[in-house]
């Protein structure tokens, strides 16, 4: 069963829950991530979580947010990571997060594991990118994933749940073709400037809440 972005891997608006039904990865002292772009408006991280497919034995997982090495196309610099946590059946997730993302950034969502007994689901995915180490790792890498292997349109049942923060416009603009989010506006009235408390559009006779 090929998996899609957005739905059993990479970033999403509503978690999983659902066996992914992919192929089953070896957690036997092994990382592995995948590589998703952040979608528009959203920019904190919520929770992170990813489909055990083989369950024996409760070994430790660390799960991890890195950034994009554009010219290697795989992981590059670790900015987060939770490194103690016990492997169980199925979805394990990690909640309670507030995680800092910018939006139009890519990212990649990895997992390291200890023991052959676990495993982890991996499956087809349009648009996607894998990176996996077929030799043995400790822990996540960091800083480098030299030597890791990659394939495209490939993905590991690995998520991100995001949300609009707290602050901003759910507006970008684009500097040096890279997307910047625009977290206030103000507006000049009288030669003194006004925060913009909250912005509209109308669309088809309706008004939209912008932020």
């Amino acid at each position: 069963m090929a998996f899609t972005l957005g739905t059993e891997c990479g970033f999403v608006t509503a978690a999983p829950t659902n066996d992914p039904g992919g192929a089953a990865g070896s957690f036997n002292r092994r990382a592995t991530g995948t590589k998703d772009t952040c979608p528009a408006n959203y920019t904190k991280i919520t929770e992170m979580g990813f489909y055990c497919a083989t369950f024996a034995s409760g070994v430790n997982f660390e799960i991890g947010l890195y950034s994009h090495d554009s010219s290697s196309d795989e992981p590059e610099t670790l900015l987060w990571s939770d490194k103690t946590n016990t492997i169980e059946a199925g979805w394990n997730v990690i909640s309670g997060l507030d995680i800092a993302v910018t939006p139009g950034t890519v990212y990649w969502l990895c997992i390291q594991g200890d023991a052959a007994a676990n495993s982890y689901d991996y499956s087809t995915c349009n648009g996607a990118r894998w990176a996996y180490f077929t030799s043995n790792v400790d822990t996540l890498p960091d800083p480098t994933w030299s030597g890791s292997t990659e394939l495209a349109n490939y993905a590991a049942a690995i998520y991100a749940l995001v949300e609009v923060g707290s602050s901003g416009t759910n507006c970008q603009i684009n500097i040096g073709d890279d997307w910047k989010a625009i977290e206030a506006m103000q507006i000049n009235i009288g030669d003194t400037w006004k925060a913009v408390a909250g912005a509209k559009i109308n669309i088809g006779d309706a008004w939209k809440t912008i932020f």
